[in-house]
Protein backbone atom coordinates (compact mmCIF):
# COMPACT_ATOMS: atom_id res chain seq x y z
CA UNK A 1 0.00 0.00 0.00
CA UNK A 2 1.05 3.18 -1.13
CA UNK A 3 1.11 6.55 1.00
CA UNK A 4 1.20 9.58 -1.15
CA UNK A 5 0.80 12.57 -0.12
CA UNK A 6 -0.84 15.85 -2.56
CA UNK A 7 -0.81 19.65 -1.86
CA UNK A 8 -2.25 22.31 -4.10
CA UNK A 9 -0.65 24.78 -6.09
CA UNK A 10 -1.95 28.33 -6.27
CA UNK A 11 -1.16 30.37 -9.34
CA UNK A 12 -0.85 33.81 -7.41
CA UNK A 13 -0.80 35.49 -10.87
CA UNK A 14 -4.63 33.53 -11.96
CA UNK A 15 -5.46 32.60 -8.50
CA UNK A 16 -6.29 29.01 -10.47
CA UNK A 17 -5.05 25.90 -8.10
CA UNK A 18 -4.00 22.74 -9.30
CA UNK A 19 -3.00 19.35 -6.99
CA UNK A 20 0.84 18.13 -7.08
CA UNK A 21 1.46 15.24 -5.52
CA UNK A 22 4.50 14.21 -3.28
CA UNK A 23 5.94 17.41 -3.01
CA UNK A 24 6.81 17.19 -6.91
CA UNK A 25 6.39 20.66 -8.67
CA UNK A 26 3.64 20.41 -11.09
CA UNK A 27 4.62 20.25 -15.08
CA UNK A 28 3.93 24.23 -16.03
CA UNK A 29 4.52 25.51 -12.79
CA UNK A 30 7.69 27.59 -11.19
CA UNK A 31 8.49 29.57 -8.19
CA UNK A 32 10.73 32.07 -7.68
CA UNK A 33 13.57 32.61 -5.32
CA UNK A 34 10.98 35.13 -3.49
CA UNK A 35 7.99 31.99 -3.46
CA UNK A 36 6.12 33.38 -5.90
CA UNK A 37 3.83 30.47 -7.41
CA UNK A 38 3.07 30.46 -11.11
CA UNK A 39 2.17 28.59 -13.81
CA UNK A 40 4.90 29.06 -16.72
CA UNK A 41 3.17 28.95 -20.25
CA UNK A 42 2.70 32.54 -20.75
CA UNK A 43 6.67 32.86 -20.00
CA UNK A 44 8.93 31.35 -22.37
CA UNK A 45 12.27 32.30 -20.66
CA UNK A 46 11.05 31.13 -16.94
CA UNK A 47 9.84 27.55 -19.20
CA UNK A 48 13.74 28.11 -21.16
CA UNK A 49 15.10 28.35 -17.73
CA UNK A 50 13.52 25.51 -16.25
CA UNK A 51 14.36 23.21 -19.66
CA UNK A 52 17.50 24.02 -20.37
CA UNK A 53 19.34 25.81 -17.16
CA UNK A 54 20.21 28.88 -16.57
CA UNK A 55 22.28 31.26 -18.88
CA UNK A 56 25.94 31.41 -19.02
CA UNK A 57 26.33 34.44 -16.63
CA UNK A 58 24.58 32.81 -13.72
CA UNK A 59 26.05 30.62 -11.36
CA UNK A 60 24.73 26.97 -11.61
CA UNK A 61 25.13 26.24 -8.47
CA UNK A 62 22.63 28.94 -7.01
CA UNK A 63 19.80 27.56 -9.31
CA UNK A 64 20.23 23.83 -8.87
CA UNK A 65 16.38 23.70 -8.73
CA UNK A 66 15.06 24.94 -11.59
CA UNK A 67 11.71 25.59 -10.51
CA UNK A 68 12.69 28.07 -8.76
CA UNK A 69 13.61 30.17 -10.81
CA UNK A 70 15.90 33.73 -10.58
CA UNK A 71 13.39 36.86 -9.27
CA UNK A 72 14.87 38.56 -12.71
CA UNK A 73 12.90 36.18 -14.76
CA UNK A 74 9.85 35.98 -12.20
CA UNK A 75 6.53 38.22 -13.46
CA UNK A 76 5.36 38.93 -10.10
CA UNK A 77 9.11 40.82 -8.38
CA UNK A 78 9.42 42.09 -12.19
CA UNK A 79 5.94 44.11 -11.82
CA UNK A 80 4.50 43.32 -15.34
CA UNK A 81 1.63 41.00 -13.55
CA UNK A 82 0.86 43.68 -11.25
CA UNK A 83 -2.41 44.69 -13.19
CA UNK A 84 -3.87 41.02 -14.16
CA UNK A 85 -3.49 40.68 -10.25
CA UNK A 86 -5.12 43.52 -9.37
CA UNK A 87 -8.06 43.33 -11.35
CA UNK A 88 -8.30 39.35 -9.94
CA UNK A 89 -7.91 40.65 -6.44
CA UNK A 90 -10.67 43.43 -7.53
CA UNK A 91 -12.90 40.77 -8.76
CA UNK A 92 -12.63 38.43 -5.76
CA UNK A 93 -13.03 41.01 -3.34
CA UNK A 94 -16.63 42.35 -5.43
CA UNK A 95 -17.60 38.28 -5.07
CA UNK A 96 -17.39 38.69 -1.68
CA UNK A 97 -19.22 42.35 -1.21
CA UNK A 98 -15.88 43.99 -0.39
CA UNK A 99 -14.59 47.24 -1.69
CA UNK A 100 -11.52 48.81 -1.76
CA UNK A 101 -12.78 51.16 0.43
CA UNK A 102 -13.50 48.40 3.34
CA UNK A 103 -9.43 48.03 3.40
CA UNK A 104 -8.87 50.90 4.53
Amino acid sequence: MSNSSSSSFICCITGEATEIYDGDNAEGTATCVNGHSFFTEDYHEVETFITEGPDEDEDDDEYADRNEVPEHLCPVCDGKTKPLIIKRLKAELADLGITVDDLK
